[in-house]
């Protein structure tokens, strides 16, 4: 440590007496806004997980609540911990911001418990909404408006969403069931995916994170991953479109025996592996594999560097 550092440690030390608090902070918010088609919800919710709930009235609804505790000692400066929540409206947006205030410089220990941090949105499901939050959660039912979200940590779980979704994560999960997708965008870097009963159009683009589907109806689908697995099930879609890039991760399609589509699969240093004893016009050499299952009205594509790539009949 060199004399200057020694020094102004020495000067904090004598300025600011050693001091040990605690305490709690439980904080309740509410507040109501009418809303109609047009108009979208901004919510910054940082660590708070976030409820979205559908209802039948013109009108959005947002209840915060808080609870935490804390406890903080040693030498230095600190502010009293507390939580705010800011309401403000702007033509047609609604912005609800929440923060944690206080903490500060101090040499010794400043722990925060936080036992709940929730944000329940009540609103018309055609809201538009742009929701970005760091470790909460973020749970949807039943939506139809326009959707942005962008966390962290935070793990996602949508169900029933009928629209335009965009979701970038970094290290969360996402869950989407029983929806059907328009032009649809969904990031991930470490996080894991399930879809379940999700049809329509999308790009799906992950890192690490392994991609698993039942019921999967792809009209317009891109799904990308690195070093990801992906194993799909592909149900009987009239006019299936699909297309599977992957490096590292392997890939199996379990394919629906009333599906109609012609599929390509090419690989560097991967292999194909064909199960789909319906298939024609079947063509097989190293590293390639391609033919048509029914009329071949659909097209599926798969290209692999290094995975292995199945393609069976399910059932």
């Amino acid at each position: 440590m060199n004399a200057l550092r020694a020094g102004l440690l020495i000067a904090l030390a004598a300025a600011a007496p050693a001091v040990a608090e605690s305490g709690t902070v439980d904080r309740e918010f509410h507040e109501s806004f009418a809303v109609e088609p047009g108009d979208r919800l901004v919510l910054r919710h940082e660590d708070g997980d976030v409820r979205i709930v559908p209802w039948d009235r013109p009108e959005l609804d947002v209840e915060v609540v808080y609870h935490a505790e804390y406890s903080e000692g040693g030498l230095g400066v600190s502010s009293e911990r507390d939580f705010q929540v800011d309401f403000r409206r702007s033509g047609n947006e609604i912005r609800v911001t929440g923060r944690e205030l206080g903490g500060g410089f101090r040499i010794g220990w400043n722990t925060l418990h936080v036992f709940e941090h929730v944000y329940t949105v009540r609103a018309p499901a055609w809201l538009a909404l742009e929701l970005r939050g760091d470790d909460g959660d973020v749970e949807i039912a039943d939506w139809t408006g326009d959707t942005d979200i962008r966390l962290d940590d935070g793990d996602v779980t949508i169900e029933r969403f009928d629209g335009t979704l965009a979701v970038a994560l970094a290290d969360g999960d996402l869950t989407l069931r029983d929806s059907a997708l328009t032009e649809s965008r969904l990031d991930l870097e470490d996080g894991d995916v399930e879809l379940s009963g999700v049809e329509g159009g999308f790009r799906l683009l992950t890192e690490d994170g392994d991609v698993t589907a039942w019921a999967l109806s792809p009209r317009g689908v891109y799904l990308q991953t690195a070093d990801g697995d992906l194993d799909l099930e592909i149900g009987p879609t009239a006019d299936v479109d699909l297309e599977v890039r992957t490096q590292d991760g392997h890939a199996e399609l379990a394919l629906a025996t009333a599906l109609s589509a012609g599929f390509e699969v090419t690989t560097d240093d991967g292999t194909v592996r064909l199960d789909t004893p319906a298939a024609t016009d079947v063509r097989e050499e190293h590293g390639q594999a391609s033919g048509v299952l029914g009329s071949g009205a659909g097209r599926i594509l798969v290209r692999t560097r290094d995975g292995r790539v199945t393609l069976r009949t399910a059932g």
